[in-house]
């Protein structure tokens, strides 16, 4: 007689994770309304594709999981027949992924794949129109990565998934998590098809909560200061409460007046979320954390010394976009706060070891120098950006003062600042660059009495 094939797996209203596992909080923090936008995505106009996109530390997966939590609360009626989880970290080739999710499928191993991707996705397609699982790839962004473990011929089979949720019929709905949204062609974002919800970090008082939930001392005023330090994000503020703890005793008030905010885990998160930049994407996003207000796309142009190809130079603003770095303002650009602590606290640094050389061998060291502007009046001169911040050139003068004494820093700069009118067309001086205006402004700054 013939085999009777087996069942799928009943529908029992438990979360049924396949591969890989999402974060399983006690307590979720704030993201009612960004909840509740996924539920009316996922649960009640049952979109194909639905994707969660953040920085590192915004609470993707926690979000993704109290989902999955409202899919399986109905007892024995759930919202889906079951829930496919994996995780894109996982260095899976496509093939095996898809095998063992076409096990899961028909209860029972499957036969052999067929030849090719087109027919092995076919298959996969004629199960999703059988049952209305939800399926969650987190991380979808890691099957993308130049660098990473997926093969040419993997990222092409990902991207042919992306396409299948999209753009064929069936019962499922696709759920993703990405730190960056990669290239994808493929559906656009429409009601029904593909939905994209991008997370900004927590409102005011959901992280304020969170904070006195860290067992910290400080008044309403405090915690509201360090939520906007780390602009909301739920992981950097749970690290900075981890540092309070450690080193201040629990008192926001003294870690805010110590300026310790970049530290230890918090500042390698923060490094982790730059280090896949270009360095043109890099040299954008310090002139951002350069500027005290939004700047429009020509206003930043400007500001180069080595402006690219304007391709290049809109590719990269749209990957920034994409990797939640910026933030958009009436058609402005800004860096999130956070980030811009950061990369102006690096951008200083390199300048004391610029400038430290510099003044030890009177030759000028480095490019930061060259390619950034220090101040707002000796940059306003070389372009029209009348509320550039800059940095804070006081404690990057204070430092050098402490290694070399005053006079001997003040002598070093009058020599650089020769050297340079002196010899106006010879490298670097041939391209145009910042560096004589910085030199004239760190000197203006060491006459001042109170340096």
């Amino acid at each position: 007689p013939a085999e009777t094939p087996a069942d799928p797996p009943a529908a029992n209203g438990h979360i049924q994770e396949y591969c890989g596992t999402l974060v399983a909080p006690a307590t979720i923090w704030g993201y009612q309304y960004e909840l509740l936008q996924l539920q009316q995505w996922v649960l009640v106009e049952r979109c194909r594709c639905v994707a969660v996109v953040g920085l590192a530390g915004e609470g993707k997966s926690t979000l993704v999981h109290q989902l999955l939590q409202q899919a399986s609360a109905n007892g024995a009626t759930p919202l889906v027949a079951g829930v496919v989880v994996f995780s894109c970290r996982s260095p899976l080739p496509f093939p095996l992924l898809l095998k063992e999710w076409l096990d899961l499928l028909g209860g029972r191993p499957s036969v052999p794949l067929p030849a090719t991707l087109d027919r092995q996705l076919d298959l996969l397609a004629h199960h999703l129109q059988q049952r209305a699982f939800l399926w969650v790839l987190e991380d979808f962004d890691c099957c993308f990565a130049a660098d990473g473990w997926a093969s040419p011929a993997d990222r092409l089979a990902f991207w042919q998934l992306w396409r299948l949720f999209g753009e064929r019929s069936h019962l499922c709905t696709l759920l993703v998590t990405a730190r960056k949204w990669p290239a994808l062609h493929g559906p656009t974002e429409t009601p029904g098809r593909f939905r994209r919800l991008v997370l900004h970090g927590l409102e005011q008082d959901a992280g304020c909560q969170l904070l006195k939930s860290q067992g910290l001392q400080g008044s309403q005023a405090d915690f509201e200061a360090l939520h906007q330090a780390c602009a909301g994000s739920p992981l950097a503020l749970k690290l900075a409460a981890q540092t309070i703890d450690e080193l201040f005793e629990g008192c926001v008030a003294t870690f805010l007046q110590k300026q310790a905010l970049l530290v230890g885990e918090l500042a390698a998160l923060l490094e982790q979320q730059l280090s896949t930049l270009t360095p043109l994407e890099g040299e954008l996003l310090n002139w951002l954390a350069l500027a005290g207000t939004p700047l429009s796309s020509q206003q930043l142009w400007d500001l180069l010394v080595l402006p690219p190809a304007q391709p290049a130079y809109f590719t990269a603003l749209q990957s920034l976009l994409r990797t939640c770095l910026l933030e958009t303002h009436g058609g402005q650009f800004q860096l999130r706060t956070l980030q811009r602590a950061y990369l102006c606290c690096q951008l200083s640094e390199q300048l004391f070891q610029e400038l430290y050389q510099s003044v030890l061998t009177l030759q000028l060291t480095g490019e930061t120098l060259h390619r950034y502007g220090l101040t707002a009046e000796q940059a306003s001169p070389m372009q029209e950006q009348k509320s550039f911040a800059g940095l804070s050139v006081e404690p990057l003068l204070a430092r050098l003062q402490r290694c070399m004494g005053k006079e001997r820093l003040v002598a070093a700069l009058l020599r650089l600042v020769a050297a340079l009118e002196q010899q106006p067309g010879s490298p670097p001086c041939t391209l145009r660059s910042y560096a004589l205006e910085n030199l004239t402004s760190l000197l203006a700054f060491c006459s001042r009495p109170e340096l």
